[in-house]
């Protein structure tokens, strides 16, 4: 192969890897069904885990319970995940993994849940955002705290980051009549980590349902450049290598 041959083939490389993006690829459950865990009177069983893997990147979110901190108005209730592209999904182009999840609690009563899980990646996650939608008359409240270490190393009745793991996000986000969905918090991870807690306390007045909430965790994406240069130093170390020989 003659060497115009090769520095074309480079050409052509820095311009095609240059325009690739990355697509959306849907999370999958390891049960059928979409329901997380169901509000109990203490810490329950997870039903489901949730993995998000595309382009080598892998967040895996599990260990899902909730309880009901409001005297037993809401045990028995659902939290399912909503399932598909748009909803929960991994998009390595953006950086970006998102949970969403659909409680679809009732506007009757006082609500107080402790909805909690665990976050597990093989890339570094390097901050977290959260929204919150209700309907009704009232108003439905998140607070969130993030922790380093997963849930075991956390306080499921207070949010509290327990065995020396670091409060890495603590933010609050609510909805009402005038402003009933969409409302987004976004935090930076106090320091980048694989391995995170979530503790999600979650109220709603009398009169106001929380409709849907979502999760999501970001994280570093290499300029598409950087794939180009990789890919032209091989070629160029291949052609060292043949020129030699």
């Amino acid at each position: 192969m003659n060497k115009r041959l090769w520095f074309t083939l480079i050409a052509v490389l820095v311009m095609t890897v240059g325009t690739v993006q990355a697509t959306p690829v849907a999370c999958t459950p390891n049960v059928a069904g979409t329901l997380t865990t169901v509000v109990g009177t203490a810490p329950g069983t997870s039903l489901m885990t949730l993995t998000c893997s595309s382009g080598g990147t892998n967040i895996i979110f599990s260990n899902f319970q909730a309880v009901d901190a409001s005297g037993g108005t809401t045990t028995g209730l659902q939290i399912n995940y909503i399932a598909g592209l748009g909803n929960t999904y991994i998009d390595t182009g953006l950086g970006i993994v998102n949970v969403s999840l659909n409680p679809n609690f009732p506007n009757t009563g006082l609500k107080d849940i402790h909805y909690t899980f665990d976050v597990v990646s093989n890339v570094p996650l390097t901050a977290v955002d959260m929204s919150v939608g209700g309907a009704g008359t009232g108003t439905v409240t998140i607070e969130e705290v993030v922790c380093s270490g997963g849930t075991a190393n956390m306080n499921l009745a207070t949010g509290g980051c327990l065995n020396g793991s670091k409060m890495l996000a603590n933010m609050s986000q609510g909805a009402n009549s005038s402003t009933p969905g969409g409302q987004l918090a976004f935090s930076p991870l106090g320091a980048s980590s694989t391995t995170l807690g979530v503790f999600k306390d979650i109220g709603a007045t009398n009169g106001e349902g929380l409709t849907a909430f979502t999760q999501s965790f970001h994280f570093a994406v290499p300029e598409p450049g950087t794939y180009a240069l990789m890919g032209a130093g091989l070629i160029l170390f291949a052609f060292a290598r043949r020129k030699r020989a």
